[in-house]
């Protein structure tokens, strides 16, 4: 553990500027999207709030869920996020995509935060943490180590296309291949951690506030 802490350390020390960039992404997206709500008209609000509502209903009743079909969602969407940011950062096309991605995921993950404190305002705080942590955190910080990565590497590919230099795929094809491989484990655990125990801890936390 120390160990690939220390490489990580020494990643993000080398990719310094990417990092500060990569930070006041994820906080804007996050702010925006807390304050989306705030900006949406009543129609779209109501909708909104109906759909939280029913959500936090329906676990505090503790209704039946189609495990299989969640889990698979979830699956699906923490892979396809995990592969499209690796895939990008052996692309030029990478670079704007990448800054989008992790924008809109961050967006995304403060708007769940902005809607749930809007329909429960105080206890929305707590609800939220419930449903939001640690999956969700860890995804996006997943996606957060990923996108700084693959932005760098899409960065050298364009300037070695422009330069018209050979970039040597050994050098670094072996860790970005174990970034990949180490990505996708955690997003599965994390996957099966949102199927299967956020319900149960949501649960608890509706029926104490």
């Amino acid at each position: 553990m120390n160990k690939y802490r220390k490489k990580l350390k020494k990643i993000l020390s080398e990719k310094r500027n990417t990092f500060i960039f990569f930070t006041i992404l994820v906080i804007l997206g996050i702010i925006f999207g807390s304050f989306f709500i705030t900006l949406l008209d009543k129609p779209d609000k109501t909708m909104v709030t109906e759909q939280i509502t029913t959500f936090f209903t329906s676990i505090k009743k503790g209704e039946a869920v189609d495990t299989i079909s969640a889990l698979k969602n979830s699956l699906f969407s923490n892979i396809l996020n995990v592969l499209g940011i690796w895939l990008l950062g052996i692309s030029v096309i990478g670079i704007p995509i990448i800054i989008i991605l992790i924008f809109v995921k961050s967006f995304i993950f403060g708007f769940s935060i902005g809607g749930i404190i809007s329909v429960y305002n105080i206890k929305g705080i707590i609800l939220s943490i419930g449903y939001l942590f640690p999956h969700q955190l860890i995804n996006i910080i997943v996606m957060f180590i990923l996108s700084i990565i693959s932005f760098n590497l899409s960065i050298n590919f364009l300037k070695n296309l422009i330069l018209k230099k050979q970039m040597d795929f050994k050098i670094w094809a072996g860790k970005y291949y174990k970034l990949l491989f180490i990505s996708l484990i955690i997003v599965i655990i994390s996957s099966l951690f949102e199927v299967f125990i956020s319900p149960i801890i949501l649960k608890l936390v509706s029926s104490i506030i």
